[in-house]
């Protein structure tokens, strides 16, 4: 085992001067270097700021971005898509056939209050719809009169009559100075496949 004797060191002059050490040992009091210090201490964080926390912070920012991107574009897509619902949910949601002997009376009872003539009405009955329970009728209608009883005619029709909907509108005149209008309509009546 091998024993070093430091007394020696310290000891001789040769080795350690303290009156060498002294000066130096008196620049690094703190009252009076402070601003070298303090100097030291922000390089050293913003060191420790540039290359590790920031680096960190900048990835776990783009994981972030990556999550709210996918959020909102899942998001989007459900708004955009319509709702898939089962085949029974849908057919029940709808009215029976005999509803449309309701909309049939009430078109000719909004036609006559609003001032509107009916020339004619066509009802056609459609397939099946895909694998739903589900059928439809067309009904084309063929009126004369002025815009706004029509407008209100076709709103009432929609609003208190499920499962119809309306398809198609025009209107001609003519001449552009002409109150009475030819208008033709197109709706679907969607109702309950009973087989």
């Amino acid at each position: 085992m091998v024993q070093i004797n430091f007394s020696y060191f310290f000891n001789d002059s040769k080795f350690l001067n303290w009156s060498t050490v002294t000066p130096i040992l008196s620049i690094f009091r703190f009252s009076s270097n402070w601003p070298w210090l303090l100097s030291l201490f922000l390089v050293c964080f913003i060191a420790r700021l540039k290359f590790y926390d920031l680096p960190a912070l900048r990835q776990q920012n783009s994981e972030l971005e990556n999550m709210i991107s996918i959020q909102e574009s899942s998001l989007v897509q459900n708004e955009t898509s319509p709702k898939i619902l089962n085949n029974q949910n849908l057919a029940a949601q709808l009215p029976k056939f005999e509803r449309l002997s309701h909309i049939t009376k009430d078109l000719h009872t909004l036609v006559e209050e609003s001032g509107l003539s009916l020339s004619d009405a066509t009802f056609k009955p459609t397939t099946k719809i895909a694998s739903y329970a589900i059928k439809k009728m067309d009904i084309s209608v063929h009126l004369k009169g002025g815009y706004l009883p029509l407008k209100n005619v076709v709103a009432t029709l929609l609003t208190n009559h499920e499962g119809l909907a309306l398809d198609f509108l025009s209107a001609q005149r003519n001449r552009a100075t002409d109150l009475i209008t030819d208008f033709e309509i197109r709706f679907s009546f969607y109702y309950q496949d009973q087989q």
